[in-house]
């Protein structure tokens, strides 16, 4: 069994300018009511994660993970964070097309001294259903550099307002040495 299961896992700390709304990555921007990208406010950023990841058979694996995300503001006592599991199972029809199901939850807190409307406190909660489609080949021009396609689509709630997303993501990289890569997301 041990030989079939993979640990996965990263911890980042950064210090940068960044967007307040790529902790809600899509969704995010119709509910939290906070534009930084006006102003120049340097970030602290101190993000996570930690997953398994069980091979069932030659073509079908089962994944679970945690992670989270801490941003801090620099004046200011401003902090974003979010917290993150999932649960998904895999499926390669082929060695270049897969399928994907699975449940992650998200949690998205904002907090500020700014009085607000709906308080200090911002909390947005989003259930994402991973179903979707993953392709990963090789491109004929080159057999370093790949192109991987994937979808997945959520719902973020906060209180009785609710919003459905569905996002795509690509990946070209390709492979510049035996420890090298570039990548363009």
């Amino acid at each position: 069994v041990a030989r079939r299961t993979v640990l996965v896992g990263d911890f980042r700390l950064t210090q940068r300018p960044v967007s307040a709304l790529s902790l809600a990555s899509g969704f995010g921007a119709g509910l939290l009511p906070v534009d930084y990208a006006s102003g120049t406010v340097d970030y602290r950023t101190t993000a996570g994660n930690i997953g398994v990841i069980q091979t069932l058979t030659q073509r079908t694996n089962v994944s679970a993970g945690y992670g989270g995300m801490l941003i801090r503001t620099d004046p200011g006592d401003d902090q974003q964070s979010s917290r993150y599991g999932y649960l998904r199972l895999g499926h390669n029809l082929t060695r270049t097309l897969g399928l994907r199901l699975g449940y992650g939850q998200t949690q998205y807190e904002y907090r500020t001294d700014e009085p607000a409307v709906d308080g200090p406190d911002r909390r947005i909660r989003s259930h994402n259903i991973d179903a979707g489609i993953d392709y990963n080949r090789t491109l004929s021009i080159s057999r370093r550099t790949t192109l991987a396609v994937s979808t997945v689509s959520s719902v973020g709630t906060k209180g009785d307002e609710s919003l459905f997303s569905l996002v795509g993501g690509a990946t070209l990289a390709r492979e510049l040495g035996r420890s090298w890569g570039a990548s363009l997301d």
